[in-house]
């Protein structure tokens, strides 16, 4: 697909929220003021990343490597990127906006704030198709 010109908005559209319901995997980038940037996979089948409202996502965190290097980073500074990636189509979803970590029972959520959005329209060069999940997917 020929890349488009990046659309840019401070909410979520129909077909942005399309792409999120879709996704099985996102990246998330977040900044501790002494110990620098990180950026970590997230994933699940698809649907694990609610869309409560066009500015609000919520993100069900799975348990992983325990280090928690994305969560200690949200309690320190909220600002957080999200990067979705449409592998078979080419696009890209760039989210920009603020997290918090909220905690119900066992269980840890992310919410995060939408404040700016740049997708852009065959804005990936590299496409593959997809195989199968992993047995150890998290939402299995």
């Amino acid at each position: 697909m020929k890349r488009q010109e990046p659309k840019l908005a401070t909410h979520l559209d129909k077909d942005q929220k399309e792409m999120i319901r879709e996704a099985d995997t996102f990246f998330i980038a977040t900044h501790h003021l002494e110990h620098g940037a990180d950026a970590s996979h997230r994933g699940g089948l698809p649907g694990f990343v609610h869309i409560a409202d066009p500015q609000t996502l919520l993100i069900k965190d799975y348990p992983g490597n325990h280090m928690f290097n994305t969560l200690g980073n949200l309690v320190e500074n909220k600002q957080t990127g999200l990067l979705f990636l449409d592998f078979e189509a080419g696009n890209l979803l760039q989210i920009n906006g603020e997290s918090t970590v909220h905690w119900e029972g066992t269980e840890r959520f992310i919410h995060f704030k939408v404040r700016q959005v740049r997708s852009v329209i065959g804005g990936f060069p590299l496409q593959w198709e997809f195989g199968n999940y992993s047995p150890f997917n998290p939402s299995l």
